[in-house]
């Protein structure tokens, strides 16, 4: 019996050395911070989720995308603040996002994805849309929208001018093209304009 409790407390003693060894110093409780999408800019989301879309291009072509649905969620975003690789200590940014998927049967057009989010990286954590058309194939890339990139226009569609805001994209591949969009904030996009000269204009009735 003797032997038996020297074993146990011969174990005991040497899983709390082991513990004792792997210890990280004492730290600042983990910070768990909710960054949320400015109500303004959340305004200027005109989709529910469930809307067709039909874009005419300037060769004539005509592309029909149906809305996949609406997704509203929060990103977590961790950020290791310890210089210890051997002792890892994260502080945790959960930024709203609202995504937007259409799909349709054109390959020239067949896919678009709306994403607003929170710029995590920006100093007052900005609300900022991106533009993904086509992701499966790559053929065309990433555009992140936002206040250093666009400016305000107007373009006549069936004579009736509208306002809007006019956004320059940037490659996300090497053989991507490069894109410009045309956004108003009551009907959503109304122009894709690829530097290959395609371009396309949404079909209002």
């Amino acid at each position: 019996m003797k032997n038996y409790c020297f074993c146990i407390l011969g174990i005991w003693v040497a899983l709390s050395s082991c513990a004792g060894n792997n210890e990280c110093p004492d730290q600042e409780p983990s910070k768990h911070t909710e960054y949320n999408l400015n109500p303004a800019d959340v305004s200027k989301i005109p989709y529910t989720g469930t809307d067709t879309l039909v874009f005419i291009s300037n060769t004539g072509d005509t592309a029909t995308l149906y809305g996949q649905g609406k997704k509203q969620y929060r990103q977590e975003v961790a950020t290791n603040r310890s210089s210890d690789p051997g002792c890892p200590f994260f502080d945790y940014d959960y930024c709203e996002r609202i995504n937007i998927k259409f799909n349709g049967d054109n390959p020239l057009l067949k896919e678009l994805i709306l994403s607003y989010n929170v710029n995590e990286e920006s100093a007052d954590k900005a609300s900022q849309m991106t533009v993904i058309v086509n992701e499966a194939t790559s053929s065309r890339g990433l555009i992140a929208l936002n206040a250093e990139n666009r400016y305000a226009d107007t373009m006549t569609i069936k004579g009736i001018i509208y306002n809007g805001e006019r956004f320059m994209g940037f490659r996300q591949y090497e053989n991507d093209s490069s894109l410009i969009v045309f956004y108003n904030c009551r009907i959503g996009l109304l122009q894709l304009v690829f530097f290959d000269s395609k371009s396309w204009v949404l079909n209002i009735p």
